[in-house]
């Protein structure tokens, strides 16, 4: 005999569990992530934004049904930055006006506290002196007078680090249509998620051509995408270089970098790393699941 077709107020009741199930989850993951903070110890960084990036691609690449996907990044979002709270006090300082304040909100959550501080440089010191844990902030771009990446290109527990390009996915963050773009740093270590992007400083003594940068990341196993420079005096030249792939601290490619321009690079330092953001068909092609399970660690 055939099932007789559910009521409305059948229907109803199986939602009002499902949330009921979903509530209990929830409290359970809050929890837990409390005990992680815990476990972790005081000097132990809370922010891992490349273990949010893992669990996003992973969640993305075996969710199904017709719950958009954009739609479960952004519940996972509020998720983490719920999580993160309960671990550190998460403030964040933006340096860019409204459109980054915006991005910075769909990143971190409706109740994270978010101030504009004006000034790029300003939100970067702010993360050094500890005003706030986290500073969202324009995408460098060449030839600025004071550009806030500078103050990146030495060590120390107090230097902060590029650990995260927003938004993570164009579809799940409205502020993003326009081709709003940021990049997030912290004091937190720099830790590689399966498919990343990372940003080098050079410093030379003297200004070096774009070919022959090139040339010398390329006898290090370095493929270079962007480049910014700025000239501090007549002794003293930066340049931010983006490459693909991640590069640690101590990455031998770093000391191959070094070692093929010889006396002319006073330091070469790995100062950030992000994990590649999603690409649109990761989110709302139903066939692209395949191909973001292949790009998982």
């Amino acid at each position: 005999m055939a099932q007789a077709p559910a009521t409305l107020d059948a229907l109803r009741r199986e939602i009002d569990e499902i949330d009921d199930a979903i509530q209990e989850l929830l409290i359970r993951r809050t929890e837990v992530s409390r005990r992680v903070g815990m476990t972790k110890g005081p000097n132990a960084s809370a922010l891992r934004p490349a273990r949010e990036a893992a669990v996003l691609r992973r969640l993305v690449a075996r969710h199904r049904g017709s719950l958009p996907r954009a739609v479960l990044v952004r519940l996972w979002r509020e998720i983490f930055s719920a999580s993160l709270a309960q671990q550190i006090s998460l403030k964040v300082a933006v340096g860019g006006g409204a459109k980054l304040a915006q991005l910075a909100r769909e990143q971190f959550g409706v109740l994270t506290p978010i101030t504009d501080l004006g000034s790029p440089v300003r939100a970067v010191h702010a993360v050094a002196e500890g005003e706030a844990a986290i500073a969202v902030l324009p995408l460098p771009s060449d030839g600025e007078a004071d550009p806030w990446w500078r103050f990146l290109g030495r060590n120390g527990e107090a230097v902060p680090r590029i650990v995260a390009r927003l938004p993570v996915a164009v579809a799940a963050a409205p502020s993003a249509a326009d081709g709003t773009a940021a990049l997030v740093v912290t004091l937190s270590p720099l830790e590689a998620s399966g498919e990343d992007r990372s940003y080098l400083i050079l410093e030379t003594a003297e200004q070096i051509s774009r070919s022959a940068l090139r040339d010398w990341l390329a006898k290090a196993e370095l493929i270079q995408r962007e480049t910014s420079a700025w000239r501090d005096d007549d002794t003293r030249w930066l340049y931010l270089i983006e490459v693909e792939g991640f590069v640690a601290p101590d990455d031998a490619r770093l000391t191959r970098l070094a070692g093929a321009v010889e006396s002319r690079v006073v330091q070469v330092t790995a100062v950030g790393a992000y994990a590649v953001p999603f690409e649109d068909a990761d989110l709302c092609d139903w066939q692209s699941a395949s191909k973001l399970e292949a790009r998982l660690p």
